[in-house]
């Protein structure tokens, strides 16, 4: 089956679908595709800076995420020598908020808008014909005037428009955990600094809290990057100690789900647009996790 229709997204997350929210409420006849089912579990640190939150709010999803969500003030940076540094936000609030809520609920809200949604769907083949884009899926052949890609680091969509991405540095890699039971800086997100690594820690309000550590590829050794989990297990745990602050209260916590392994996470620059085509979040610029703005900045990637 083939159809034509004014815009295809590729990739359902943050970027995507509050792309294809802001279209469908324009009246463009807009279809999101992405390989996953949702909801689902996404690597991620779990943090959302006060742009996000905005951008939530604009978006009309922020009264539905709040109750599943921790307010933030602000941020508790701890240096290498373990000094604390408590760095209230200039304004507005963030949140530590799950993926797997926060992606669901924007793409259900695309779907409310009038956008087709298809997950458990992949782009199998993308490719310029004439003055239309061709997305070639399981279900048929899609023809649309406007591509946009939102289908992260490592873009199909980019690749086919030629839209090579500028690697600014070698990649790190992420590990994480969730935990119970850790004891929490009330209205504070953390980030605890190390020599060659860093450890974001997010704190859930159903009791449990995202442990994210993010280190060099060297950091990591060859018997760690097999990604087997015990053994990822053992590098979070070694790694962990260059945070004497952090490492005696997870002893008192109970591990409940990970450890979770991504990377690598290269930040990256380039072009984001090309004849009929535009890029949105991680797939148009790749910030590096220490920023902690790469899931608020693909909320406001909207391009309309």
């Amino acid at each position: 089956m083939r159809r034509r229709v004014d815009v295809v997204v590729v990739g359902g997350g943050p970027a995507g679908a509050a792309t294809a929210l802001e279209l469908a409420r324009h009246g463009v006849e807009v279809v999101v595709l992405d390989r996953a089912r949702f909801p689902r579990e996404k690597p991620c640190g779990d943090f959302l800076h006060p742009l996000g939150t905005a951008a939530l709010d604009r978006l009309g999803v922020l009264a539905e995420v709040r109750p599943r969500a921790q307010s933030l003030q602000g941020m508790l940076v701890v240096s290498p020598q373990g000094r604390e540094v408590f760095a209230p936000f200039p304004g507005g609030t963030g949140l530590a908020l799950g993926r797997v809520v926060l992606d669901d609920a924007v793409l259900q809200a695309a779907r409310r808008a009038g956008a087709e949604v298809h997950t458990g769907s992949p782009a199998r083949a993308v490719a310029r014909r004439g003055r239309h884009w061709e997305i070639c899926t399981d279900g048929g052949t899609l023809e649309a005037r406007l591509l946009v890609g939102a289908d992260g680091m490592h873009s199909r969509v980019a690749r086919a428009a030629g839209l090579r991405r500028r690697t600014l540095r070698r990649g790190r890699y992420a590990l994480g955990i969730y935990v119970r039971g850790l004891p929490a800086h009330g209205g504070f997100g953390e980030m605890h600094l190390g020599r060659e690594a860093y450890c974001g820690v997010s704190v859930l309000p159903d009791g449990w809290a995202n442990v994210t550590l993010v280190l060099p590829r060297e950091a990591l050794g060859a018997q760690a990057r097999d990604a087997r989990p015990g053994r990822v297990a053992g590098v979070l745990e070694d790694a962990l100690r260059s945070f004497p602050s952090l490492r005696p209260r997870l002893r008192a916590a109970q591990v409940c789900g990970g450890p979770r392994a991504v990377g690598p996470l290269r930040p990256s620059a380039g072009p984001v647009v090309a004849d009929g085509v535009i890029l949105v979040g991680d797939a148009a610029a790749c910030t590096d996790p220490l920023t902690g703005l790469g899931v608020s900045l693909a909320l406001t990637a909207a391009p309309v």
